[in-house]
């Protein structure tokens, strides 16, 4: 594992974190202000007073679309209901049950989804959103989508409950391929999979996560899988296997027009790889061995 990212978790789970020791001032104030920027992400024009004065005081500001409104209020409701219920294991159910509260009012479906209208339901076709740089993304397809959210929430449940990854290590995971690759819902997706993605990191012991980011800043994380097929000399020192690589990368962008940081921190899997055994074989050529788990 890389000696900076190892050096970072280790700073993390020095860290006494329960969330039944924050008192009810600050439990509201994590609440509200991810309720906030994970709809401020999706486009939510609410301001952040805005968003106090709905949640704390039911007012309805003027000239502001009940999309924004009902999605601000359902998303504080489902929160609340998430904090309480974080123990539970993840399952495809589970999640087709929070989407149908989450998103049960048909004000909160961006245009265009508004006839698609299906809260619980996975989606029917294949779905896709724009990027920021104009590219149209493509999401897996709808044959695909349940068995792999099933494989998912079974790989997330058997790493928390065995502790083998990292829960910062496995939240980034999951939110890359549930809102990165699945997208399983007609809508909904990134909200929800930022609420599952801190329902993980406060069934691993962690605290909720929530940022806010502006023009000058860029935060991404992206996961990558890689095979490599032995060579003729491999074969011929036994019976090899491919060598397979899943690579996590976490990093964060800051440029303004005098400064620009860059940092950047990465963990790399791998299993079965080829390694050099210092042996050489009968024309002199190196051999190489498959080892089990390297990092």
């Amino acid at each position: 594992m890389n000696p900076l990212l190892t050096s970072d978790l280790k700073k993390i789970d020095s860290i006494q974190f329960k969330l039944e020791d924050w008192d009810y001032e600050m439990l509201e104030k994590v609440k509200t202000d991810f309720t906030y920027f994970s709809n401020k992400i999706e486009g939510n024009a609410l301001t952040y007073g805005e968003t106090i004065a709905i949640l704390k005081k039911d007012l309805k500001p003027k000239y502001k679309s009940l999309q924004d409104i009902f999605s601000i209020k359902n998303h504080k409701k489902f929160v609340d209901v998430l904090f309480d219920s974080y123990h539970s294991d993840l399952s495809l159910d589970y999640i087709k049950e929070l989407h149908s509260k989450y998103m049960e009012s048909i004000f909160q479906w961006a245009e265009g989804t508004g006839d698609n209208y299906s809260p619980g339901k996975l989606k029917w076709e294949t779905n896709g959103t724009i990027r920021p740089n104009g590219e149209y993304k493509t999401y897996m397809g709808p044959k695909e989508t349940p068995a792999e959210v099933i494989k998912l929430c079974g790989f997330v449940n058997d790493q928390l409950k065995n502790r083998k990854t990292h829960p910062i290590i496995l939240a980034s995971y999951f939110h890359q391929k549930f809102i990165g690759e699945i997208h399983p819902f007609v809508d909904g997706n990134g909200r929800l999979g930022r609420m599952l993605t801190n329902q993980i990191l406060l069934k691993g012991g962690l605290s909720p996560v929530t940022f806010d980011l502006n023009q000058n800043n860029n935060f991404y994380f992206s996961y990558a899988r890689a095979n490599r097929e032995p060579n003729r000399n491999d074969y011929e020192n036994g019976n090899p296997r491919p060598e397979r690589l899943n690579d996590f990368e976490l990093g964060w962008r800051y440029i303004n027009p005098s400064v620009q940081l860059n940092t950047n921190i990465y963990y790399m899997r791998y299993k079965d790889q080829l390694v050099l055994t210092g042996e050489l074989n009968d024309v002199g050529a190196p051999l190489r061995a498959n080892v089990g788990d390297s990092y």
